[in-house]
């Protein structure tokens, strides 16, 4: 009898995702796989660690993505700790092949540090690299490495697999032919994507789309041969999408985080009418007995703004159906005998459900998905175009006229009228809709957490560009704070911009020191929401959506993100370096109203300081913060002052690179002139640095630390580099960038 692996996969694929990029490659290249007749499963991290045993699999394949600095997606830290700490005869590879792509971006200085920490830690432990890794820059574009690395790393599975076939005794399937629900040829694909197309849709549907006006975004090569590009393959998926009569229960799958229910409760703007970007502070009312720490971020679930919802329904020509129940209708194959629904679409019984709450109707349409859009053309020119940007050829153009604009498939469907997309293969190419991260701005006090962010764009329906999902979603439900608190009746956030006072909070809270919050009626409602553990956030964002009383639809789903590196130390006496332009300074202000709360305690003889405390004194904070306008933009800075005042905040440095009177434009300027003083914090009195913003700033201020500490101490910039360097191997220098 022949030996099967327990498992019975000859290729097992493993995730690391901390925004949904990874997990949908990876899934993606799982089915391609399975398209392609080879045997194989596609397993979370966090799951793999309990459901797989990695010497019973004989190819492993690695996708993972970096998040911090250089550490592993939350969903891979689990996973990477088993790898480490198990040895090479507990955890013995020798017979496995493997290999590893990893997503990164050189706008960090760990580029694909987790890909490679796999690749290199795997071959440690025995197993053979059968196909060079991929080391994907999203600083340039994935898809540029991305694409043909997942396209190539099939020809070489199924190039090995004959030999681990032999080598594990494993025994071949007989290859059958089966029907593709997208074929690869297009003359063919033509008939048949549009009989699934008319299928698909409701008999209700008759109006057609109009192809007199277009803008086919680019002109092609005139040598442009289209029979010889080189396209991705094209889509099988594993299920159909049909609309019927009654709502069909499909349960709802679990996920790996405990959920809660927030409710926000008060709000107020950080900043003047003219400031060029508007910031808010919201603060959400947590579940008792929530516990987080300043430096930690809660990730929070956000639907689709409606007007994009709505803009994509019409896009599709399906506006009359949207509200119509679906139906999944399972397609097995003998390559994939047991299909599966996506779990991000349990649960959801419509198709505007689907697009609000399932998937991310915003992201930058994959090239695979500009294949099918292309087969579906009725005009030769559309189909021509889309597939030339979907090819290895018009990959420049595909990055500067798709990816670099922020296309959607909304705009697609706009710009190739006489395209048609199935709903099945609309749901299966587009990603899941990932939670926000926010870091908390105010320490963990009466049950709640605040959060600072800014608003950019305007309250058009036509400026999604340039505006926030989650952002746009909290501002509106600022508005909905503002009406109760004032008794009005706002429908427009322009119209509330221009009533709102500036750092006035406007509060459900009846009394600010004990946090009580008046539910109304709502209170019963509201506490059945509240830690509802496991249940996926799409769940939360129905309910919340479904509940129309003032105080119930300001509940978000949220959770408490795991591990964390970039919480301040515990010890209140270690010396702090702030370095946050921006938004950044969120986190800081908690850090820094956490040591005026221990200081206050100090003082009341309610708080003991370590023995090595000087002048029982919590330890000193230095701030640098940038903005543009003294008067327009300087975030908290009311409390800063009276955190001066009472000698918590040791100093605070501000640049504005907008006052023509301001000496120091940059924090970078402020960094170079207080160098020794920074030196003398981080090298004799083991302070630690923290620096929070977009990513942009990092290299930055690496630099001016370097020269500018080489310069004060006497040392050459080599030599700074090095001891910056050190400083950040040993844990005392942190970054939380976006």
């Amino acid at each position: 009898m022949s030996f099967i692996p327990p498992t019975g996969h000859d290729v097992v694929l493993l995730f690391g995702s901390e925004t949904g990029t990874a997990d949908d490659i990876c899934r993606q290249l799982t089915r391609t796989l399975q398209e392609n007749g080879v045997n194989c499963e596609c397993y979370e991290m966090t799951k793999a660690e309990k459901s797989i045993d990695l010497r019973k699999e004989p190819v492993i394949i690695i996708v993972s993505s970096t998040t911090g600095e250089g550490e592993p997606p939350e969903n891979a830290v689990a996973f990477w700790k088993l790898l480490k700490t198990r040895t090479k005869e507990s955890l013995n590879l020798s017979k496995q092949r493997y290999t590893v792509l990893g997503l990164g971006s050189t706008d960090y200085d760990n580029f694909c540090a987790m890909g490679k920490n796999f690749f290199k830690r795997i071959g440690e432990l025995g197993a053979s690299c059968f196909f060079d890794p991929g080391w994907a820059d999203d600083a340039t574009g994935l898809e540029a490495v991305v694409d043909s690395w997942c396209e190539n790393v099939v020809d070489a599975v199924k190039e090995i697999i004959p030999a681990v076939h032999k080598e594990w005794h494993i025994k071949d399937e007989e290859d059958e032919n089966e029907e593709a629900m997208i074929a690869p040829n297009m003359n063919i694909n033509e008939n048949t994507m549009k009989k699934r197309i008319d299928e698909e849709r409701d008999t209700l549907i008759t109006t057609t789309k109009d192809t007199s006006q277009r803008d086919l975004l680019i002109s092609l090569p005139a040598d442009l041969n289209v029979e010889k590009l080189r396209l991705p393959r094209p889509a099988l998926v594993p299920f159909a999408v049909n609309f019927c009569e009654e709502l069909e229960d499909r349960g709802v799958v679990e996920d790996t985080h405990t959920w809660i229910a927030a409710q926000l409760v008060a709000y107020r703007c950080l900043t003047a009418t003219n400031a060029v970007k508007r910031t808010l502070e919201a603060r959400f009312k947590l579940p008792p007995n929530t516990t987080f720490r300043p430096g930690d971020s809660f990730a929070v679930s956000c639907p689709n703004l409606d007007t994009e919802v709505a803009h994509l329904l019409k896009a599709l020509n399906m506006e009359v159906v949207a509200d119509k129940p679906i139906s999944f209708v399972l397609q097995p194959t003998k390559k994939n005998k047991t299909p599966t629904v996506p779990q991000h679409l349990m649960g959801l019984l419509t198709l505007r459900e689907v697009l609000t709450v399932g998937v991310d109707i915003r992201a930058i349409p994959k090239k695979k998905l500009l294949r099918v859009l292309g087969d579906t053309a009725t005009d030769v020119e559309e189909r021509n175009t889309l597939h030339y940007l979907a090819s290895s050829k018009g990959s420049r153009e595909y990055g500067r006229v798709v990816r670099d604009v922020k296309m959607n498939i909304a705009d697609l469907l706009e710009k190739f009228p006489s395209t048609s997309l199935p709903l099945n293969v609309l749901f299966d190419l587009l990603p899941v809709i990932t939670p926000r991260s926010y870091s908390a701005c105010s320490p963990n006090e009466d049950d709640t957490v605040s959060f600072v962010f800014n608003i950019t764009g305007s309250d058009s329906p036509d400026d999604h560009k340039s505006t926030g999902v989650c952002t746009t979603m909290f501002e509106r439900l600022c508005m909905d704070v503002y009406n109760i608190a004032t008794d009005s009746l706002l429908s427009s956030v322009h119209r509330l911009r221009q009533l709102e006072e500036r750092n006035k909070w406007y509060t459900l809270i009846k009394d600010s020191e004990k946090g009580v919050v008046d539910h109304g009626d709502s209170g019963a409602a509201l506490s059945k929401l509240i830690l509802a553990p496991n249940l996926q956030r799409h769940i939360h964002c129905k309910l919340r959506q479904s509940v129309r009383t003032p105080f119930n639809r300001l509940v978000v789903p949220m959770y408490l993100r795991g591990t964390t590196t970039f919480r301040a130390p515990e010890d209140p006496t270690v010396p702090l370096i702030l370095i946050g332009p921006g938004t950044g300074i969120a986190p800081f202000y908690a850090f820094a109203k956490e040591r005026l709360r221990i200081q206050e305690a100090v003082n009341a003889g309610e708080y003991t300081l370590p023995d090595h405390a000087i002048g029982n004194r919590v330890g000193p904070i230095f701030v640098f913060f940038g903005c543009r306008h003294k008067d327009r933009d300087f975030l908290f800075k009311e409390e800063w002052k009276k955190m001066e005042e009472k000698k918590v905040l040791s100093w605070m440095f501000v640049a504005y690179s907008r006052d023509e009177e301001a000496n120091h434009k940059y924090v970078q300027s402020h960094i170079a002139v207080q160098a020794a003083v920074i030196h003398n914090l981080m090298a004799k009195q083991n302070g630690m640095l923290y620096l929070c913003g977009g990513v942009h700033i990092l290299q930055p201020i690496n630099s001016i630390l370097d020269t500018s500490i080489a310069k004060a101490v006497g040392i050459s910039t080599e030599e700074a580099k090095a001891l910056r360097e050190q400083w950040k191997k040993d844990g005392r220098i942190k970054a939380e960038l976006w």
